[in-house]
């Protein structure tokens, strides 16, 4: 693997490793309020901050 392919997995690996760690702690301390997307599902304040980290990484 390339030095930059190398690089880029680091990055993605740890903003998983961050989103995932902000859904732990959400639902460990918050009542699962949610907002619902057009098909129903519900979106919650987890995923909002799993999609911050990760286009924080991404940029």
């Amino acid at each position: 693997m390339t030095a930059v392919l190398t690089h880029e997995l680091d990055a993605a690996l740890a903003a998983v490793r961050d989103a995932a760690r902000i859904c732990r702690s959400v639902q460990r301390t918050i009542a699962p309020d949610a907002l619902e997307k057009k098909d129903k599902s519900p979106v919650t304040i987890a995923d909002f901050g799993s999609q911050a980290v990760v286009c924080r990484v991404i940029g």
